[in-house]
């Protein structure tokens, strides 16, 4: 059995069964390795550490008569959450750009591949399964919920978390009004400009 590491360390590995002529009495179990324990019953799921540990059951029957199996489960590490993704967070200058944009992350130690996850209105058009991936920008591209995602993958395809970066259209305010003259009148035909202006 082989687990990518998950939260709490706590696995399911399954039951052994065993038949006998005589009937079986009880199961037990005895764990070493990277996980020392011991327990009674056909299944011995619970905390696992990482690294490779080995599960031996005895069986006994109702004579006494004994038996022995074995297995080993192994516990993958899985990687660091990739660090912050750099790359324009505005991409009101990009949209309709033919000149791809550059998002990338550090190298993750111990990763064999990145897997990118970007939003709808953007293509990948290179760099999937590396650090650093070029995109493009359509008009469908959205306001909100555009996030990129990327994860590390290690060679026993164990992943990282994904490291998430939220890219918007930056859209400017709306001036709240237009400062200036109302009366055109005295201006009419007058060497002097009506000045009009809005607050940044």
């Amino acid at each position: 059995q082989q687990f990518c590491a998950v939260s709490g360390d706590v696995y399911t590995v399954p039951a052994i069964s065993a038949q006998d002529n005589c009937g079986i009495a009880s199961f037990s179990f005895n764990i070493t390795g990277s996980t020392l324990r011991s327990g009674s019953g056909n299944d011995a799921s619970g905390v696992f550490n990482e690294g490779v540990s080995n599960v031996q059951f005895t069986i006994t029957d109702l004579n006494g008569n004994t038996n022995q199996c074995s297995f080993t489960v192994t516990i993958l590490p899985v990687l660091p959450t990739p660090g912050l993704i750099s790359g324009p967070t505005d991409a009101c200058p990009l949209v309709g750009s033919t000149n791809p944009t550059t998002y990338s992350i550090p190298p993750v130690a111990g990763a064999q591949t990145y897997t990118w996850t970007v939003p709808v209105g953007t293509t990948i058009v290179s760099g999937q399964g590396t650090n650093s991936i070029q995109v493009l920008f359509d008009n469908s591209f959205a306001l909100t919920n555009s996030r990129f995602r990327v994860v590390a993958e290690s060679a026993t395809a164990c992943t990282s978390q994904p490291s998430v970066l939220e890219v918007l259209k930056v859209i400017p305010g709306i001036p709240v009004a237009i400062n200036g003259p109302t009366n055109v009148c005295p201006f009419i035909g007058q060497p002097v400009n009506a000045v009009y202006s809005v607050a940044p």
